[in-house]
């Protein structure tokens, strides 16, 4: 009987072992995720005592849980929020499309938290298990702060009905913070904005199997092996931000190549001035990623989004058609215009036509 207990035990012991290396192997345990409401119902309860202000060209804010927002302005007039994709993807500069309309609109970029000079909130765990981990990322860094500091900014402009233009994943941010708050967006822009309203999506709206098949087959395996240590979260948890920051802006290795092989090879210097490529946030990316449960779909949620919004693609874009009709057909005031002769980055590819379309919408 001894002998059977100890048996017992040891069993026991094994089984509770590897649910422990389990767990700490891949985020099955999301013990924090992000609803439709939660910013809304959440913020009432914050107090910002803080005091900031938007000064000219650049300076920084501090948000109600004391992390530093970095942003420059650009332009003079009514004040137009930019919200930068990547996700965790910073500018070094002002786009050129808007930098041709700025004598009537002074644009606001801003970092978010996490990448570029705004406060990196999370360095590195000393848990490997992520159902410890995960909370903090979220806390910090998920997508509920990120829509909070939207909040928070347009408070600190001081505008009671805020425009906003987002870019790629600041597309889906920009359209999330106009869902929690309909009554707070004025007009609303998303230029090519990235699939991620819903999870998960067919290849065929994978930015990343896109990328893939228009490599070359020696980069393609390369691509493969980054992607497979990329979402290794055995490792990842390991890794400090200095270390994600850097293995993200890899990315870029690949697609420069693409936007080589489809015609687009002057889309990698454009980029290359752009963006901000030695501050790309490293648990940026991840916390957002880890925000949302695992199965998720907001495209009825975009029906109650009340601005007039603008989708602008292009001829060239890596969003394909289907991903950008789903927010077109779901958004209640919204127009769709495609762009020729431009990829992703249609602000530097094709400045000109941009800021047309960009102010032909904002002056009705």
């Amino acid at each position: 009987m001894k002998k059977v207990l100890i048996i017992l035990v040891c069993c026991i012991f094994v089984v509770v072992c590897s649910l422990v290396i389990h767990n700490a192997l891949k985020p099955n345990d999301r013990p924090l995720t992000y609803e439709i409401g939660n910013v809304k119902k959440n913020i009432s309860k914050l107090k910002n005592n803080y005091k900031n202000t938007l000064n000219k060209n650049e300076g920084y804010w501090v948000m109600c849980d004391g992390c530093q927002i970095h942003y420059r302005t650009d332009g003079v007039g009514k004040a137009i929020l930019v919200i930068h994709g990547g996700p965790g993807e910073p500018y070094k500069k002002p786009w050129e499309g808007l930098k041709l309309i700025n004598q009537k609109y002074s644009f606001v970029y801003y970092d978010q938290r996490g990448c570029g000079k705004s406060t990196r909130c999370v360095n590195k765990f000393d848990s490997n298990n992520w159902s410890l981990c995960q909370p903090e990322l979220y806390n910090k860094l998920g997508i509920e702060p990120a829509l909070r500091d939207i909040e928070e900014i347009r408070k600190i402009i001081g505008i009671d009905k805020i425009t906003l233009i987002g870019h790629s994943y600041g597309g889906v941010i920009a359209a999330l913070y106009a869902i929690e708050f309909p009554e707070n967006v004025d007009k609303l822009i998303l230029v090519s904005p990235a699939p991620s309203i819903r999870f998960p999506i067919e290849s065929n709206l994978d930015l990343y199997k896109i990328i893939e098949k228009e490599l070359s087959e020696k980069t393609k395996k390369e691509f493969e092996i980054y992607q497979k240590d990329e979402w290794d979260f055995s490792k990842i948890i390991k890794k400090s931000e200095k270390e994600l920051s850097n293995q993200n802006s890899y990315f870029f290795h690949f697609y420069d190549e693409y936007h080589k092989n489809i015609g687009l090879s002057n889309s990698v210097s454009l980029i290359d001035n752009l963006v901000d490529k030695e501050n790309i946030g490293g648990w940026l990316s991840y916390a957002y990623a880890l925000s949302f449960p695992k199965h998720f779909d907001y495209r009825k949620n975009l029906r109650s989004i009340k601005a007039q919004t603008l989708i602008i693609w292009t001829d060239k874009d890596i969003c394909q058609k289907e991903g950008i009709e789903e927010y077109s057909i779901n958004i209640p005031e919204s127009k769709t215009i495609q762009i020729k002769n431009g990829g992703h980055f249609v602000y530097e590819e094709n400045p000109s036509e941009f800021s047309k379309v960009i102010l032909d919408f904002l002056k009705n």
